[in-house]
């Protein structure tokens, strides 16, 4: 290791045990730092990375000490509804065939919901962004259906619509950045470009948000560039859709 002047590692328990004694510059993963923020800021711990790291420095060891309780309730409990509501379909296939077989005539790509992952938040982008475009479907499916009490409690519904727009604004940015630094082809200067932009998203007062969940724009991109040819509307693009969208 004396002969190294720099390393670029990510924060895992192992990669920091190797470092140690190290006394170049270390440089973080920007993926990785900006993974376990967004994890942080949505309650996944209630304890920042760096905190932790310092707890762990201070403990003189390497073991794994009790994380402290996530504090932002309102998403660790929205989340846990979007869970539930895959989880029922997922798990009840008579049901996910009647959700695949309600028409929507502006929007006939159907596409089936997608699991979250606690661990990763970038599953609960790909998420959110398929439960927003089947949001149509969705609410007719639960308005038709007579669900028990308890499944209409762990269910979605037009009260959530507010935290899943914000949180779909929130997460794009930090996830096209990712995205394009784990490509084999990724440039520095596009990753710094996503970052830049990234870093003036979260310092401004208000941003982009999807509109309440409506009917797309457009659908598949093949179709995108001849509706910008002709439309100015602001929009926003995920899930292969365009989406209209608005200041909050």
């Amino acid at each position: 290791m004396s002969n190294v002047a720099s390393a670029k590692t990510d924060s895992g328990a192992n990669v920091r045990k190797a470092m140690i004694g190290f006394t170049g510059a270390w440089v973080p993963c920007a993926s990785h730092s900006i993974h376990n923020a967004v994890r942080h800021a949505m309650g996944g711990s209630g304890e920042a990375p760096t905190q932790r790291s310092a707890h762990l420095s201070r403990s003189g060891s390497l073991h794994a000490l009790p994380r402290e309780a996530g504090r932002n309730m309102l998403v660790i409990e929205f989340l846990g509804r979007c869970r539930a509501t895959v989880g029922f379909f997922k798990h009840s296939p008579v049901e996910a065939l009647s959700l695949s077989r309600i028409a929507v005539p502006e929007d006939p790509a159907y596409r089936n919901l997608l699991p979250v992952a606690r661990t990763r938040w970038g599953s609960t982008f790909s998420s959110l962004c398929r439960l927003y475009a089947l949001w149509p479907r969705l609410f007719a499916f639960l308005r038709s259906r007579s669900l028990t009490a308890y499944q209409l409690k762990r269910q979605i519904s037009e009260n959530d619509c507010t935290v899943m727009r914000q949180l779909i604004a929130f997460l794009q940015p930090a996830f096209e950045v990712t995205k394009a630094n784990e490509r084999p082809t990724a440039m520095l200067s596009e990753t710094f470009t996503l970052l830049v932009e990234l870093r003036k998203k979260i310092h401004l007062d208000s941003i982009n948000v999807p509109r309440f969940p409506d009917l797309p724009l457009t659908v598949w991109a093949v179709d995108f560039e001849d509706y910008l040819k002709h439309n100015e509307d602001a929009f926003m693009e995920f899930d292969n859709r365009l989406c209209p969208c608005g200041l909050a």
